[in-house]
């Protein structure tokens, strides 16, 4: 009869907190999220940008940035493509899992490294992270990725 009170409480209180994480998990977590957040790269410090590891798929065909193809830019494209990641909003992904990924490293005048990994899935369309932060908007990175992939051969 003691334990009988404290069990039902404990049982009580256990199936209220599985229902607020249940809550959180479905629906909170992306009413809340703040997509006024913007990406952030220090456009006059960056000195080359490039990518070697990877696999991009687009028209029906796959990029192989481990062996065949890569990304390299010059100055007037750098400036481009910091305009562009700069201009990109924060986007909630439901499902974080790519199905294909460009990794774009970043060098910067004090020797910082900046990893970019700009992701491609079914249901989430294109997307990127700034050093495996928060998500953003990556439709028009991708669009100026896909303009400058080289061939290595």
């Amino acid at each position: 009869m003691k334990l009988k009170k404290p069990i039902i409480i404990a049982i009580i209180t256990i199936n209220i907190l599985a229902f607020l994480n249940i809550f959180y998990v479905f629906y909170y977590k992306k009413a809340s999220f703040d997509t006024s957040v913007k990406a952030e790269v220090p456009t006059e410090k960056i000195t080359k940008v490039y990518s070697d590891v990877g696999t991009w798929y687009l028209n029906n065909q796959t990029f192989d940035f481990y062996k065949k193809h890569s990304i390299k830019l010059n100055k007037n494209e750098i400036s481009e493509f910091c305009n562009i990641i700069n201009a990109s909003y924060a986007k909630y992904i439901d499902n974080v899992r790519p199905d294909y990924w460009i990794d774009i490293n970043i060098e910067t005048i004090d020797k910082k490294d900046i990893l970019i990994t700009l992701n491609q899935n079914k249901s989430d369309g294109f997307f990127f992270t700034i050093d495996y932060d928060d998500n953003f908007e990556g439709k028009d990175l991708a669009d100026f990725i896909v303009k400058h992939i080289h061939s290595n051969q």
